[in-house]
């Protein structure tokens, strides 16, 4: 193909290389800024937000989020309007969304209007490509990463025609719902991964392996029935709680002088997770170091469905101490009390430690938490049993998760090939690479 100046022009464009047969226009070619305040009429819009799956309405009765006191200074979104997060850019999830209803939205953001040379869909594409590798940092100012509205108006943008907008916004819209639909699907089986998981926890610490042995009722309504051989006991019986180090911003220390201090995000999906830890100065009290066998709970969170998520201290963690937000359970029985906390006994048991003011699983509460016991060879045998289990329920989660992880790539591959002229749509679509491309992840995933 002959190279010539406006292909020059088009390969040293911000946003990297387009086809040479298209047109490089401006930004505000393409869209131009629309700012309608909704002023004392918000009572007539409906409340929208930008999400990860674009722009959808908000409920403003479900009592989720903070709302402000008035809405007045928001603004007009109409179907078909394009919205833009151009702040915080590299914090926020997606900086981009299409909207297919009429509302409002925070003025913090820019709402845009596409002009008769560009298909909103096709444009909403191309920014979303962007956004997957925050591709807007050249426009970057400021510690808050603001792209002002006239350099991002200025910005060279990709115009080929309406037609070819169209096709491509048409071709993405098919492929990305299959992929999505592919995706959903892979969510699901994790999902019910994780529900079969559960139910066998739950089966396991509250009826034990052999269905045959005869059981007694208690009274306790989350666990009916118990084997005759096993009691109902409470914590403060079986081990002992121990609440967290309290400590300021002050007595935080660098990594090479201090102690590592564990907290509630470093408990992911029942292990404890080595990430973004803090350190405070090194004399910190016996009791408060973590040993192999310890539990650590979370015991004070924000977020109600965070209390009680737990964890097992292995050999790594052994020496480290845990936040105020955290008690540990120390116990000869940690094995099997694992299980059980993993199972939904503080769901079940929530009202003693929920209050209107706080989220808590205060020492006490917790001391007097009733959970089932079973005998030293039970335990021993249902421990080995589940994990077991947590193997092969590993194995799968993990096939899934990378096999969804592949199709999300692909998927953001396939925008950015689209918007930027790559690939030939038409001839593409026709090829049957997106059906090989997808069975290939398929095949390769064994999933």
């Amino acid at each position: 193909m002959n190279r010539t100046p406006q292909n020059d022009d088009l390969r040293a464009a911000w946003f990297g290389r387009v086809s040479p047969d298209w047109k490089l226009g401006r930004a505000k070619n393409a869209f131009r800024v629309v700012s309608q305040k909704v002023g004392t009429r918000s009572s007539e819009y409906d409340l929208l937000s930008l999400t990860l799956k674009g722009i959808i309405p908000r409920d403003l009765d479900s009592g989720k989020g903070k709302f402000p006191e008035s809405f007045d200074t928001y603004q007009e979104v109409k179907n078909g309007d394009i919205v833009f997060c151009l702040f915080d850019i590299d914090e926020t999830p997606r900086t981009v969304g299409l909207s297919a209803v009429d509302g409002m939205i925070t003025g913090a953001y820019t709402v845009v209007r596409c002009t008769k040379l560009a298909e909103p869909r096709y444009v909403t594409y191309f920014y979303l490509s962007i956004d997957q590798r925050k591709g807007l940092r050249p426009f970057y100012t400021g510690l808050r990463k603001v792209v002002r509205t006239e350099t991002f108006l200025n910005a060279a943008f990709p115009l080929p025609d309406l037609a070819t907008q169209h096709q491509i916004a048409d071709f993405l819209d098919r492929e990305t719902a299959r992929i999505d639909l592919l995706i959903k699907k892979k969510q699901r089986l994790v999902a019910l991964l994780g529900e079969k998981r559960q139910s066998g926890i739950v089966s396991a610490v509250t009826l034990g392996l052999n269905s045959a042995v005869d059981r007694q009722d208690n009274g306790v309504s989350w666990v009916p029935k118990i084997p005759k051989n096993w009691e109902l006991k409470k914590i403060k019986y079986l081990g002992k709680p121990i609440i967290g180090l309290t400590y300021s911003p002050d007595d935080l220390v660098s990594e090479g002088e201090g102690t590592p201090v564990l907290r509630a995000n470093n408990i992911q999906a029942g292990k404890l997770q080595p990430k973004n830890l803090v350190y405070v100065a090194s004399d910190v009290p016996r009791k408060l170091r973590l040993r192999q066998g310890d539990i650590l709970i979370c015991s004070r969170n924000g977020s109600r469905n965070l209390i009680g998520k737990n964890a097992v201290v292995t050999s790594e963690f052994t020496g480290m101490t845990f936040g105020a937000f955290n008690t540990v359970l120390r116990s000869k029985y940690s094995d099997f009390l694992y299980w059980v906390l993993q199972s939904p006994v503080f769901d079940h048991q929530a009202g003693s430690f929920l209050t209107s003011t706080i989220n808590q699983l205060t020492i006490s509460t917790l001391s007097n938490l009733v959970v089932p016991f079973a005998p030293p060879d039970e335990q021993e045998a249902i421990c080995r049993y589940l994990l077991e289990r947590e193997k092969i329920f590993n194995a799968s989660a993990k096939t899934l998760r990378t096999s969804i992880d592949c199709l999300k790539e692909y998927r953001s591959a396939l925008i950015t090939a689209a918007v930027t002229g790559q690939i030939n749509v038409q001839t593409y679509a026709k090829s049957g690479t997106p059906d090989r491309r997808l069975d290939a992840i398929q095949e390769e995933m064994g999933a």
